[in-house]
């Protein structure tokens, strides 16, 4: 442990914390990389070469997403130093696991700028409620960022909660994708818009209740329980199985094969 001036210390990990660090404590830095007081610009600073994954918890206890999506961003710039830092180790912190869907999410909210960021953070909204943003992401950058920017714009003005918020993600994707008018005008409340983007997925509700009624007439192994679970681009197959030794294990893998046909010609083909 070292004690420095902030002046001797680099700000290169600024990733614009939603708390500032109390005026009571002292700024804290990874091998002279600034951690916390980045918005100081004297004192003394508490220079640490402890893992870095570990100093950030203990700094930094709770992190909302668009929050470690900046800080993971700001990490890649120290080229030469990065590859001290275990990635996986900083996510597994903050309960999340490292996984490609994941840096999708994080590549989408950094389209946004950080006002509408920070509005994500106060609202605390988890990856599976933004896990349906990722289809935009089929659409050209300008149409990913227009789509985010008029999304969450229009929830911070109709000040939605985040379980509105997160109806609204899971309804628009799939009718703006198609070409429709998801777009409220204005004036309309948040539960109004809401019920608009029900109405436009009436014809998706229909095809899951199909689906779910062809997942129940399949012939199932006597071991297996299967349901048609979700909606729309979030909907799937949840197969529920109990074996108790390796050759049942064997024999379910075989019997689960022997179900593709099935549900490509009633499920899947159809519908």
């Amino acid at each position: 442990m070292d004690l420095l001036d902030i002046a001797q210390c680099k700000a290169d990990l600024d990733f614009k914390p939603c708390q500032s660090s109390k005026d009571s404590l002292p700024s804290i830095a990874w091998n002279k990389y600034l951690i916390t007081g980045f918005e100081r610009t004297s004192g003394t600073v508490i220079n640490l070469s402890a893992p870095l994954p570990n100093l950030l918890k203990d700094c930094h206890p709770s992190l909302t997403l668009p929050e470690i999506a900046r800080f993971l961003e700001k990490l890649k710039t120290l080229k030469d130093d990065y590859w001290i830092v275990d990635e996986d180790e900083v996510l597994r912190k903050y309960s999340l696991i490292n996984h490609p869907e994941l840096h999708e999410i994080f590549s989408l909210i950094q389209l946004l700028p950080l006002e509408l960021q920070n509005w994500i953070s106060e609202k605390n909204m988890s990856p599976k409620e933004l896990y349906p943003l990722r289809s935009i992401l089929k659409r050209s950058p300008v149409t990913a960022i227009g789509f985010m920017f008029d999304l969450f714009n229009a929830f911070k003005v109709r000040k939605a909660s985040r379980v509105q918020a997160a109806r609204t993600v899971e309804l628009s994707i799939e009718p703006f994708l198609a070409g429709q008018n998801i777009w409220p005008k204005t004036g309309i409340s948040q539960d109004t818009w809401i019920h608009g983007l029900e109405k436009m997925r009436q014809p998706q509700n229909t095809t899951d209740d199909a689906r779910s009624q062809a997942v129940q007439s399949l012939s199932w192994p006597s071991n297996v329980q299967a349901r048609w679970v979700g909606e729309g681009e979030m909907s799937g197959v949840e197969v529920k199985f109990s074996v108790h030794n390796a050759a049942e294990f064997e024999k379910f893998v075989k019997d689960l094969e022997l179900m593709s046909p099935q549900l490509k010609d009633k499920v899947w083909k159809s519908h």
